[in-house]
């Protein structure tokens, strides 16, 4: 921890240094029934804040300041100066320092502090602006007789009065009365008038309460024990005197004054002893100060003269406490001395004072009780803080046993403590998703991810719909691992890749690339309304044909508009097959239907679903080759790096899902076939990374959740919102996913991942959290953790445009194949007379 410190200008032998609060918590949700409980015990923890501070050396001042600029016209500034006396060493700094920083942190754990570490920051904040106009709020005083009813002025009652008193002449008879300084009451207030009030300014203004540890002199002891002394006498008044046969019609009310005063002077001087501080509250401006201000700083701090108070005690002391005096600067004089105690952080007197000679400080003494009435930082509240950054969510603690390795997804903090997230090797085979709204911070996590696997020599997979982050990844590929990039992009014209669907090894294979590519129709074209079982009858029956030739003929996709187009040939196509099923359908179902559904009918209701791909040029060369440029299978076990570029900018947003979806089906191809290998724990991780998933989530796609683990294929998928997945899919998720992360999400989702977190995170929380944080329910050594909160980490990357280059030239020639070749072959192949 790292704090900047000064030298204090305006005073000699002295440094002071800083601590800013950075943001509010808002309260939680369980807490929001049983709020004024909440604040009680908030204000207790500030108590025990500031009776810490007492245990510091007596010779260091706290000043607490809430500062307005409006050049910054929604943002309040709240921050503790903490001046030093003799200079002390740079080590007993940071350890004072962090001393109270983790004092405010521990008893404030809804709020969130930061060191001031910049010496301009710390110098601004000393002085922002320059100060020209003050006030001062005080607790009232008064002289209250102990044989008399005490009257008090119509302009004392309530908030109390800026009018000046006249010291008693010598003549006044005070042996009966009593000095009294009005105790400031705390309340359960936030502050956040206060902070309504700055913000309403249309100048600079500062709101400063400091705070100074005090030990009783003897002449302050004097004082009380007298005070008590009369007290007790006039409480044990003897009605029997004929002497006070006046008096006696009065005394019950005098002796119940009277025990009162005693009681409070008692329990103030036993306070008093065991913790007192000077505290002085001033408001200074660059303009005449707005009356408003000071009537909110004094109502904040204390209760009216004579109101029942809100915080339950002794109802018969109302009387003897709250309201307070405004005052502002007369003179010259006075005015260079509230100048010079803000700037110095001292407690020179300048306000006239009834007080007996010598105890005009009396009137800023104050026990740990009120110090807390003023001396107070915001609470949490159930909505936005005005002027503070408030923190829409609750942190929730990370489990103990986090592991120490693995693949770091971020960080947990929790008070000032960061401790790293890592997720192991095999507990990621169960698979991550990651959902959140655009921009919340995503993207990074995916980033961060990505890089980790390609610096530790892992495979890795990354199918990007947008592009952005592919460019990233390319800029910072280690130098050893240049050779094992497969970067396929739609966009390199000249050599263009090639991925055929329809390539198969065994009959497996072959099954499964039909039924994959009928659920990609399905989810492009939702079949269920666009298509229906004639589509699906056909186009099966016709991809069943292409791919049961025999000898070196290859079919592709495109070839299944030249199949229903061209019948000489299909009729070559139905001479070399060997599948007498699809042989009988063909022949003596769809080439002998009649009328409307007659083959010539039926075939541009199936090829238009085609017609958009092949088509297009680019799509066409890709997928229009006859064999696939690179070997999935190969990828995945020699653990390469492929990087799938879908720009749905360019390539339009149907066209990048196809895509999409037909390089996800060789991979999970690939991964499948690995189970011709008996000894599973030979193959290679490889790590499969799809951003925006919902575009190419199949139910084929789902299913292999439950079975990739075993062939060593970790999916790591993220999208926006789960109301983009069908409900199948959103089940298959939740039933197979180990690792949960969520970022900031709507209302909807909220209450589904509410669920799943066992409603250990609120959904007001899970809808409120800031933008790179993040509730994670990981999966540690096969368990489910409970969740908790990370913060996302950027990570260190360079943007260079050669390396980009290099790699993206070295792919392509690699894998791809010359544009005018692919587009010959494909010519003479549709030209072939049969």
């Amino acid at each position: 921890m790292k704090f900047a410190y000064l030298n204090h200008p305006e005073k000699k032998n002295s440094i002071f240094f800083g601590i800013k609060l950075k943001s509010i918590r808002i309260a939680p949700l369980e807490e929001r029934t049983k709020l004024d409980e909440f604040a009680l015990d908030l204000l207790s923890r500030q108590m025990d804040v500031i009776h810490s501070l007492h245990q510091l050396e007596a010779d260091i001042t706290y000043d607490l300041r809430y500062l307005f600029c409006p050049d910054e016209p929604n943002l309040i500034h709240v921050y503790m100066l903490i001046s030093i006396a003799d200079q002390p060493n740079a080590e007993s700094i940071l350890r004072k320092g962090i001393f109270i920083f983790r004092l405010l942190q521990v008893n404030n754990v809804y709020l969130k502090f930061e060191p001031i570490k910049n010496k301009d920051d710390l110098e601004f904040f000393l002085k922002p602006f320059n100060f020209l106009h003050f006030l001062e709020i005080v607790r009232r005083e008064d002289f209250i007789p102990l044989d008399s009813v005490h009257k008090i002025s119509v302009s004392k009652i309530g908030f109390g009065s800026s009018a000046k008193k006249k010291r008693p002449t010598k003549t006044e008879n005070r042996s009966s009365s009593i000095y009294h300084v009005f105790p400031f009451s705390t309340q359960l207030e936030n502050m956040e008038r206060l902070c309504n009030t700055l913000l309403l300014q249309d100048h600079p203004s500062l709101v400063s309460i400091c705070l100074k540890p005090y030990s009783l002199l003897e002449q302050d002891e004097i004082h009380f024990e007298g005070r008590i002394n009369l007290c007790e006498k006039f409480a044990q008044l003897d009605l029997d005197n004929p002497a006070l046969m006046d008096l006696n019609k009065l005394a019950p009310f005098l002796k119940m004054q009277a025990q009162v005063l005693y009681n409070l002077c008692s329990s103030e001087l036993v306070q008093l002893q065991d913790a007192c501080f000077l505290k002085k509250v001033q408001i200074a401006s660059s303009k005449p100060i707005s009356k408003e201000l000071g009537v909110i700083m004094g109502s904040t701090m204390t209760e009216h003269s004579g109101h029942s108070l809100l915080i339950p005690h002794d109802k018969d002391k109302d009387n003897f406490t709250g309201g307070y005096d405004l005052f502002s600067p007369d003179t010259p004089k006075q005015k260079k001395t509230a100048e010079r105690n803000l700037k110095r952080m001292e407690f020179t007197l300048w306000i006239p004072s009834i007080a007996p000679p010598n105890l005009s400080h009396l009137r800023y003494l104050f026990n740990v009780s009120q110090a807390n009435a003023g001396f107070r930082l915001p609470l949490s509240t159930v909505s936005e803080f005005p002027g503070l950054e408030t923190i829409q969510y609750q942190n929730k603690l990370a489990p103990s046993d986090i592991p120490a390795s693995g693949l770091l997804i971020g960080e947990h903090h929790h008070l000032i403590t960061k401790k790293k997230i890592f997720c192991q090797h095999r507990d990621r085979r169960r698979h991550t998703y990651i959902v959140g709204q655009t921009g919340v911070g995503k993207s990074t996590m995916l980033l961060n991810m990505i890089l980790q696997d390609i610096h530790k020599d892992r495979g890795v997979g990354f199918i990007d719909p947008h592009g952005e982050l592919i460019d990233e990844i390319l800029s910072n590929i280690p130098e050893h691992r240049i050779d094992d990039v497969v970067y396929l992009s739609p966009m390199n014209y000249e050599y263009p890749f090639g991925i055929n669907l329809l390539e198969y090894k065994t009959e497996f294979e072959k099954d499964f690339c039909i039924n994959y590519l009928m659920e990609v129709f399905d989810q492009l074209y939702n079949l269920r309304e666009t298509g229906g079982p004639i589509f699906e009858m056909y186009m099966r029956n016709a991809l069943q044909l292409l791919m049961d030739q025999p000898g070196d003929f290859q079919a592709a996709v495109i070839d299944v508009p030249h199949l229903f187009q061209n019948r000489s040939f299909r009729e070559r196509l139905l001479d070399n097959t060997n599948n007498l099923y699809v042989r009988n359908f063909w022949i003596n179902e769809a080439q002998k239907v009649e009328g409307d559904a007659s083959l010539s009918n039926i075939a541009p209701y199936i090829t238009s679903k085609l017609s958009r791909f092949i088509y297009n040029d680019i799509i066409r060369r890709i997928v229009g080759q006859m064999k696939s440029t690179m070997d999935f299978r190969e990828i995945i076990d020699q653990g390469k790096i492929l990087l799938v570029d879908l720009r749905k900018g360019i390539l339009g947003e149907t066209n990048s899902h196809f895509l999409g979806m037909t390089i996800v089906g060789k991979i999970l191809t690939a991964a499948l076939s690995r189970t011709d290998c008996k000894d599973k724990q030979t193959h290679q991780d490889f790590f499969l990374y799809v951003d925006e998933f919902q575009n190419l989530a199949t139910e084929s796609f789902i299913s292999i959740l439950s079975e990739a683990r075993k062939y060593r294929l970790s999916l790591i998928l993220a999208n926006q919102y789960i109301a983009q997945l069908p409900t199948k899919i959103v089940e298959g998720i939740f039933g197979n996913v180990g690792t949960i992360i969520s970022f900031r999400i709507g209302s909807d989702d909220s209450q589904k991942l509410s669920m799943e977190f066992g409603k250990l995170v609120s959904e007001a929380d899970l809808m409120g959290i800031s933008n790179w944080n993040a509730y994670v329910r990981l999966l540690l050594n096969g368990n489910v953790s409970a969740p908790f909160h990370i913060k996302s980490i950027l990570p260190k990357t360079v943007y260079n445009p050669d390396l980009m280059k290099k790699i993206q030239n070295l792919s392509g020639k690699r894998y791809g194949k010359n544009r005018d070749i692919v587009e010959k072959e494909i010519q003479e192949k549709w030209n072939i007379e049969y």
